[in-house]
């Protein structure tokens, strides 16, 4: 019996999740953040942190108030590093295709929204710099998964502001560099 009760409620609990309507269509979003890259190389110990300013410029359709799918466009920026035996610098960007769900997808003036974003993204990865002088450079994408999480906040109703936390990977022969973000954004509804 327990079991078939839980089963009710989780069954009514989604279909009030998924079916709320929205009187929006689209949204436009962008942000700025700090993106920090943590760089490990296959077969050395150690790694390399740094950080830089990011951006990202993305829109959404909205299927209703609680599910939505975007295309996004993301500049992870670039970390450099030099010292007497060489130098290094990487850049990411990348285009993600996504499923976006939130308990408030498009809230309204003085309402709140806590979500998730999870997709597919194309990252392209540029290394170059030299080990003494010898010069070393390489360039490479790869379809990998990226991750958000984020709180939105209505300052009316079609304009509202972001906190977002972004994780993604990105690989270039044996250079690994994984991607944590954390920005601050705005949303426009349409």
């Amino acid at each position: 019996m327990k079991k078939q009760l839980c089963a009710v409620i989780v069954g009514l609990s989604v279909s009030q999740f998924g079916f709320a309507e929205s009187n929006y269509n689209f949204l436009i979003s962008g942000d700025l953040a700090n993106a920090n890259h943590e760089l490990t190389v296959d077969g050395v110990d150690g790694s390399l942190d740094d950080s830089d300013i990011s951006f990202s410029l993305g829109g959404y359709y909205v299927l209703n108030q609680n599910i939505g799918f975007g295309l996004r466009y993301t500049d992870f920026g670039s970390i450099e590093k030099s010292d007497f035996s060489g130098s290094l610098k990487v850049s990411a960007d990348g285009i993600a295709a996504t499923v976006i769900a939130s308990t408030n997808l498009v809230p309204k003036a003085g309402e709140w929204g806590l979500g998730g974003e999870l997709g597919f993204a194309n990252v392209s990865m540029d290394f170059s710099g030299y080990a003494g002088r010898q010069a070393i450079s390489a360039s490479d994408s790869e379809t990998t998964f990226i991750g958000s999480l984020y709180a939105s906040y209505g300052f009316t109703d079609y304009l509202q502001g972001v906190f977002s936390l972004t994780f993604a990977k990105a690989s270039i022969n044996s250079l690994d560099n994984d991607i944590t973000r954390a920005g601050l954004g705005l949303n426009f509804a349409f």
